[in-house]
């Protein structure tokens, strides 16, 4: 252990922490500035490389639980408690504490366009523009005042696959009457 440290202490560390250890052990005047370290376009490059590599290693991350959320709802249609987290002018982003994961709820047709042989009997209902989004209240409600959504409010939502355009699967929320949500699938 030592009397010094930062943030950057981690029992398991990246060699971009080592780095950051070094040139900070070295303006501390600790130890000795590496001769790696003197070179700013190889710690320059050795920065750019850390940070794609730290990047990508994201995505590939996000994908793998994209791949393996689709895989779950595959076969399953869901009805589960959800939270708004975010208004928008065309609908809500609500988070499923249930299966920890957030995405876009549309508030009207997608792009006009509602996949086939599915009704639109669902809470959401409503067409293009039928919603007015205030920004200040973290408000959308109807034009016609029959429906309100703002920030933490409880909803329901509805969770499938629906493959889109070139066989790509992909996760979709709707929002239904929390009346169809088990009384044991709501949270508190």
């Amino acid at each position: 252990a030592s009397p010094i440290y930062t943030h950057f202490t981690s029992p398991i560390r990246r060699y971009a922490d080592v780095v950051v250890h070094r040139l900070l052990a070295a303006a501390l005047q600790l130890q000795p500035l590496p001769d790696s370290a003197r070179d700013m376009d190889a710690l320059r490059e050795c920065s750019d490389n850390l940070n794609k590599r730290h990047h990508s290693a994201q995505m590939a991350g996000r994908a793998s639980v994209e791949l393996h959320t689709l895989i779950f709802f595959k076969e399953r249609s869901v009805v589960a408690d959800a939270r708004v987290s975010k208004v928008k002018a065309n609908g809500l982003i609500v988070f499923v504490p249930k299966y920890g994961i957030e995405g876009p709820v549309f508030l009207g047709p997608r792009a006009g366009v509602q996949p086939a042989g599915r009704s639109n009997n669902t809470a959401s209902g409503g067409e293009e523009g039928a919603y007015v989004l205030d920004e200040e209240a973290q408000t959308v409600t109807s034009r016609d005042g029959s429906a309100s959504y703002k920030v933490f409010d409880k909803c329901a939502v509805r969770i499938s696959v629906e493959e889109g355009v070139g066989h790509r699967r992909q996760l979709v929320l709707e929002l239904v009457l929390r009346d169809e949500l088990p009384d044991k699938e709501k949270v508190a």
